[in-house]
């Protein structure tokens, strides 16, 4: 979108929430969709890979991490 020639920021996702119960690691955020959750398990040379299933339009996510021993998450909306 532009207005008066000048681009728009790319909409805001904001995560309010995140969990974990047992071994199932759960995400809530705000915005607009649809979205993508992705990992890495190294945050200065790792690559981004988006999770199983993306994007979706819900603004919730969970995932099983039995034996994942360190990773990272981030949300984009598309």
């Amino acid at each position: 979108i532009k207005v008066s020639g000048e681009p728009l920021p790319p909409p805001k996702t904001e995560v309010t929430a995140l969990g974990k119960e047992g071994s199932t690691l759960s995400l809530s955020w705000e915005g607009t969709g649809p979205f993508t959750v992705q990992w890495t398990d190294d945050l200065v040379n790792g690559t981004w890979q988006d999770a199983d299933n993306m994007p979706i339009p819900e603004t919730a996510w969970s995932e099983d991490i039995t034996g994942i021993q360190k990773c990272y998450h981030r949300v984009q909306s598309q």
